[in-house]
């Protein structure tokens, strides 16, 4: 195995499990991808090792050589008797550049794209994984609930445990930590691709924390094993961690855009262009019956500058679009949350003119399904304060906050 030692920066460390589930602390500093290859491999050698990640986990060395090893990691692991029958991506593609579905790039390894999952898709893929003794989950998170990465993990659980393959979740950092749990928690009715767990919008704990949730509250017989991260202390700013940020999809290239995304993805459920084509995604948003040079008001933390620019896909696509562009001043105090709640609010009383609130194919309305209540879309059209919503989500908040105490990593 010394060619696993080079291809990975030695970072963090881990801890394994069986079930049922409990810890074991490692005393290597390697992240958690270094000390899967390194302690759990050899485990699988004649056997089948599946893998659901993209470029911004193992699926980059699947893809290109590194400076280290000029060897490609699906040669190295087959040359250990290895076998990887198939890979399984997320929204975007193996290589991260896609907009939904995987790719043609490796030969002897069948690669399937795991989007649009809900439950009622989840039975095709049991047969897929029974071709696993293993299944590796290895993909970033983006800190909120709505998120297709997240619900590609709670599938592939249900589904690993209907196979009875063994699922290895490599701990990856919430970058939202900083926000404490914040949010509504989802009813079930709004169960979607978005999200089937009853975690609130800004969850605070790492996939592989709610994995664990997951696991006891649906009360899976799932073997369960979690690789976890050394040193890895929540509630700490994203920019003061020596964590790498590993772009999790295209349309968030850099940490600026993560931080807008917390803002802009409410935006998502109105009629408006939340910029993913332009070099500012996320922060740059906009609509074309906006009023040119004008902006919502701010505060110290997060600002609106005036900005117009043209839409190069979406409704708008050839159309010169008015806006703005979220500055955010200062990362450790602003709001998402309010900001979001407030922005919308903003635009329905300078446009009231327009039906904002945006439905799917599916009938439902786009914000109930990406906050995972109604609740705050009654609430803008009733011209409540964010307060108000806010507080009356309280005690779910707290209830999730107490259920997590069994699962807590870190």
């Amino acid at each position: 195995m010394k060619f696993l030692i080079f291809i990975f920066p030695v970072l963090l460390f881990a801890c394994s499990s069986t079930v049922p589930y409990y810890r074991e602390v490692v005393a290597h500093k390697y992240d958690t991808r270094e000390i899967f290859l390194r302690k759990h491999l050899a485990d699988y050698r004649g056997k089948s090792v599946c893998f659901i990640t993209n470029a911004s986990g193992l699926g980059r060395y699947m893809l290109w050589k590194s400076a280290a090893n000029q060897n490609l990691l699906l040669d190295l692991l087959r040359a250990e008797n290895i076998h990887v029958p198939k890979i399984f991506t997320p929204e975007h593609g193996l290589t991260g550049m896609e907009e939904d579905s995987g790719n043609q790039y490796i030969k002897g390894s069948e690669i399937i794209t795991i989007y649009n999952s809900h439950s009622q898709n989840e039975e095709r893929y049991v047969d897929h994984f029974r071709e696993c003794n293993a299944l590796v989950f290895d993909l970033p998170d983006a800190g909120v609930r709505p998120y297709t990465y997240r619900s590609v993990m709670t599938m592939s659980m249900r589904a690993a445990a209907q196979s009875g393959s063994r699922f290895i979740l490599l701990d990856s950092p919430n970058p939202a930590t900083i926000l404490g749990i914040a949010g509504p928690v989802v009813a079930r009715e709004n169960f979607s691709v978005l999200g089937e767990e009853e975690i609130p919008f800004f969850p605070y704990y790492t996939y592989g924390e709610l994995a664990l949730y997951y696991k006891n509250k649906n009360a899976l017989s799932l073997y369960l094993q979690i690789i976890e991260m050394q040193d890895y202390k929540p509630g700490r700013h994203y920019q003061f961690t020596s964590t790498s940020y590993l772009p999790p999809s295209p349309n968030l290239p850099d940490f600026r855009a993560i931080e807008c995304y917390w803002i802009g993805i409410f935006l998502e459920g109105i009629q408006m262009d939340e910029g993913r084509a332009s070099k500012d995604p996320f922060c740059t948003v906009g609509h074309p019956d906006f009023m040119a040079g004008k902006a919502p008001p701010g505060n110290k933390a997060v600002s609106y500058e005036p900005f117009s620019y043209p839409a190069l896909h979406g409704p708008f696509r050839g159309r010169l679009l008015n806006g703005f562009r979220i500055e955010v001043h200062d990362p450790e105090k602003y709001d998402p949350m309010k900001s979001g709640y407030e922005l919308i609010a903003y635009i329905l009383r300078e446009y009231p003119q327009k039906k904002w609130f945006k439905k799917w194919s599916s009938g439902n309305y786009a914000l109930d399904l990406l906050t995972g209540s109604d609740s705050m879309r009654l609430a803008l059209e009733n011209g409540a304060s964010y307060e108000l919503w806010n507080d009356s989500h309280a005690a779910a908040r707290k209830k999730f906050e107490k259920e997590m105490d069994c699962c807590e990593l870190y």
